[in-house]
């Protein structure tokens, strides 16, 4: 399922030439040569199979198809729109059914994303984060049955509250591999890194050569995080290669017309760290600065633990927060990329595909270094253009299995690519 979402002019307008707003298509289906449509994949057409109106009449800002576990939850997708958040299961007719719906007692939020995620400690449940307006990330669990509160009478799935961003949240992405780990971006012009399993803060990404305006866009480069003391199951200390991987790396696309690559290199031990620090909400102990090779103990019920430098025993305090790591310097940044602002980022193997109000898709390859200095020099792979998608916050998706890239565009029309075709 490929959705996209156009948002009508909300805060600001954007620069001249780039003009943002919402029209109708005035027919049915878009009808389209499907050898150009498909530039020489599967020939075929699209159309609409069925349609649902919301009961609150609004915009809806995000689509999420559910990407965790796709065995049992691929016919899953989630929307966002006003101060509510609905999951709905696709039929094998066409058809959609409601299965679960959230409405926020904020009646002046207004969610704009939206990201499936997965807890560990909460026995596996899956999670739907959502952020708006507010800049609160409420995290909801839709797998289980919904709790009555007993005061409103109404139903609670509300699974935790993240709270940080001085700004509204303009997009959510959780980690492909490890999905407990939720990135936000924000008009406050920073993106956070979070665990939802416990709720801490993990990594800001702002600062001096962070982005100087609004972040409206940001995908997370599929790699494995870490693999414990030896980085890959052996016994032999991990390369340079095995470095790469581990660390955690994704793009970010902003008003500033920046495009920005970022990692956690040189804070891996937070992430690892983040993974045995104790639930905010319920935990009485905590501790700060633990090394990477630290040990657990029991000692009369209560957990410990043994710093490897000196031996010494010492009790958690949750007087300290959880040292979440500022990072100002990105791998990669450019702003001659594109000439307005970058609404839409995501990764397509190493290389990066980009959009913004040019009417066109560009796929391309940035220079990432690692030695301290920051890539500015990228190379031009392709382009796929993309008429009349000269609004922001239009969005694209892409399957890299399947190759295929897809688009829509002011008119209501949508452009579906093979990324791989020569």
């Amino acid at each position: 399922l490929f959705c996209h979402s156009l948002r009508s002019a909300r805060r600001r307008m954007p620069p001249k030439g780039s003009g943002k707003g919402r029209k109708r298509s005035a027919g049915g289906d878009v009808q389209i040569d499907p050898a150009l449509f498909l530039e020489g994949t599967v020939a075929g057409r699209y159309k609409a199979t069925s349609m649902l109106k919301e009961p609150h009449g609004q915009h809806l800002w995000s689509v999420s198809v559910c990407s965790i576990r796709p065995d049992n939850h691929g016919d899953v997708f989630a929307t966002v729109g006003s101060n509510c958040a609905s999951v709905y299961r696709l039929e094998n007719d066409g058809g959609m059914t409601v299965l679960r719906s959230f409405k926020d007692g904020n009646e002046h939020e207004m969610f704009l994303a939206c990201a499936w995620c997965e807890a560990r400690g909460g026995g596996g449940a899956l999670l739907l984060a959502v952020a708006g307006e507010t800049g609160v990330i409420r995290v909801l669990n839709v797998s289980e049955e919904a709790k009555t509160d007993e005061k409103t009478g109404s139903a609670n799935i509300v699974y935790r509250d993240m709270r940080g961003h001085g700004g509204a949240v303009n997009d959510l992405k959780a980690h492909p591999c490890a999905p407990h780990f939720l990135l936000s971006a924000s008009r406050d012009e920073s993106c956070r890194l979070w665990n939802v399993d416990n709720g801490v803060c993990v990594a800001i990404f702002a600062g001096a050569f962070g982005h100087k305006n609004e972040v409206l866009s940001v995908d997370i480069k599929p790699n494995v995080l870490f693999f414990g003391k030896k980085g890959n199951g052996s016994d032999r200390e991990p390369s340079a290669d095995d470095q790469d991987d581990r660390d955690f790396v994704f793009v970010s696309g902003a008003m500033d017309m920046c495009v920005k690559v970022w990692t956690t290199r040189g804070y891996l031990h937070l992430l690892e760290l983040s993974e045995t620090w104790p639930d905010l909400k319920n935990a009485p102990l905590a501790r700060v600065g633990c090394s990477r090779s630290e040990i657990f103990e029991k000692d009369n019920g209560i957990k410990t633990f043994l710093d490897d430098d000196d031996g010494q025993g010492k009790l958690p305090s949750m007087s300290k927060p959880f040292p979440t790591a500022n990072v100002q310097t990105p791998l990669f940044s450019s702003h001659k990329v594109h000439g307005s602002y970058v609404d839409c980022v995501r990764w397509f193997g190493d290389l990066l595909l980009t959009k913004s109000v040019e009417q066109c898709l560009k796929l391309w390859a940035p220079e990432l270094r690692h030695d301290g200095r920051v890539g500015e020099s990228f190379r031009k792979v392709k382009e796929f253009p993309a008429k009349y998608a000269d609004i922001y916050y239009l969005r694209f998706a892409v399957d890299v299995g399947a190759g295929a890239v897809v688009c829509g565009n002011r008119k209501g029309q949508m452009f579906v690519w093979n990324a791989n075709a020569g």
